[in-house]
């Protein structure tokens, strides 16, 4: 059975990009826009990492809100020309209506990735292993951070580092079974995103590396 967007829905989501492309729309109802955008890629599949100019745009515009997150400037703002091509694609993909399977589930054959970071005041590192249940086989690696930083940004780090250094046994192997043991980057990386910018960076890089691999992670806590 195929899935889709309701066509209602859709014809309100072009409706509504339409004026924001042409006239700019205030921060508050870019920030509608973008719910809209995180359910149709949710339903639609749509790679998060396609959009890392628009996320970025949010997050700076995000950080001029008060403390309730009430946006202080009313004026129209139109997107940055990298954000605004991202945004059309985007905008273009939902416009030729797309019917899909819906997602597969990961089976027990899929490989594991665990990742694990630390920071103390005599070390700050991370650590990988990759586990292939089909084989048997098993690969570890570790290393240091340059800087300390926030532990959720660390643990979203050695996620790439463990997709990085393992690249040549992952390409195109789909679903990655990914554990962590952070609570915040399990839940930001499993909705692709995050509130805060320096986090919603670090998930959007990860996100990209998954992407040029041709990996799916699948995460876990």
């Amino acid at each position: 059975k195929l899935i889709g967007l309701k066509p209602t829905w859709t014809q309100k989501f072009l409706k509504r990009a339409a004026k924001a492309l042409q006239s700019g729309v205030t921060f508050e109802q870019w920030r509608s826009i973008a719910g809209m955008i995180a359910w149709a890629i949710a339903v639609l599949y749509y790679t998060p990492g396609r959009l890392y100019n628009f996320m970025r745009f949010l997050a700076r515009e995000s950080a001029k809100c008060d403390s309730h997150g009430v946006s202080l400037d009313e004026e129209n703002i139109l997107l940055p020309d990298s954000a605004a091509k991202e945004f059309r694609e985007l905008v273009e993909f939902i416009g030729s209506s797309p019917m899909i399977r819906p997602r597969e589930i990961p089976t027990h054959r899929c490989p594991i990735l665990v990742t694990d970071a630390c920071s103390s005041a005599e070390y700050c590192g991370w650590g990988a292993i990759l586990f292939f249940p089909a084989s048997g086989k098993v690969y570890f690696a570790s290393g240091r951070y340059e800087a300390s930083e926030a532990i959720n940004i660390l643990e979203i780090k050695a996620v790439q580092k463990g997709c990085t250094i393992f690249k040549d046994r992952l390409i195109n192997t789909g679903y990655v079974i990914s554990f962590v043991d952070n609570s915040t980057a399990y839940f930001c990386i499993s909705k692709k995103r995050s509130t805060s910018f320096v986090t919603n960076n670090a998930v959007m890089i990860l996100l990209n590396i998954a992407n040029e691999i041709g990996i799916k992670l699948f995460m876990r806590w």
